[in-house]
């Protein structure tokens, strides 16, 4: 094995008729933020082999190739493929206008989560945001947020007001490397996710995803967060 090289692609499924029950254990349970496995050095080394995971350098973790997650994906659901698992010009939810199926969108948004950690791979780190992300910081929140299956905001405008029709995250851009977020909430629906738990799941999923966040009020004292890279410094607020 080669580490931080995996093996070139061919049937992503293939690799799936080498593997023991415990080494397809390992795949079905990996992480799904960031793709780490928790195996045995020994199976660790197999999936490696079979280019379905990798390793950086010296580390002893090991993460999901692109065909890793395609095999993981494979195990866990054997639902027909979806039209919407298309990742090309794929937009995640940002929170602003409306979703015509927001399942789908939200399927597609986990099947583009890990092309964003194999940009990650490359850049040598899979723990902060690759430098696509960086420039794309508003992109980048949206996808992490959304592949973690929490939900975007659906809002309309009338005249001057913004109507919120679905309860959910709603980003915006803060600086050019990080985003500001709020949580919207449904009006007269006391169901709805409160604002104070929507921010914390959003701060929760951006931890697992390489984003640091911080709270703030703004002038109505109404909290929202800031989300930048981790391992840079905090932008000032």
């Amino acid at each position: 094995m080669t580490a931080g090289k995996p093996r070139p692609r061919t049937n992503p499924l293939a690799p799936l008729a080498d593997l023991h029950e415990y080494h397809q254990t390992a795949l079905r349970e990996a992480d799904p933020a960031l793709g780490e496995l928790s195996a045995s050095p020994e199976t660790l080394r197999t999936l490696c082999d079979l280019g379905v995971a990798f390793q950086l350098g010296e580390a002893t973790a090991a993460y999901l190739t692109l065909d890793g997650w395609t095999a993981r994906e494979h195990l866990r659901t054997t639902e027909v493929e979806h039209p919407a698992r298309r990742t090309g010009g794929f937009t995640p939810a940002n929170g602003h206008g409306t979703l015509t199926d927001r399942n789908a969108h939200r399927d597609a948004a986990q099947r583009v989560w890990p092309y964003t950690l194999e940009a990650r791979r490359l850049a040598g780190d899979m723990t902060t945001p690759a430098p696509l992300e960086r420039h794309r910081p508003v992109q980048a929140v949206c996808l992490a947020l959304e592949s973690a299956g929490i939900p975007a905001a659906e809002t309309t405008v009338h005249g001057k007001a913004h109507r919120c029709l679905y309860t959910g995250y709603q980003v915006r851009e803060y600086t050019s490397e990080s985003a500001c977020l709020n949580w919207r909430r449904t009006p007269g629906d006391p169901t709805a996710t409160t604002v104070d738990d929507g921010l914390v799941q959003c701060a929760a999923a951006l931890d697992a995803r390489g984003w640091n966040t911080a709270r703030y009020t703004d002038s109505g004292r109404r909290p929202y967060l800031v989300a930048w890279p981790k391992g840079t410094h905090e932008p000032l607020a």
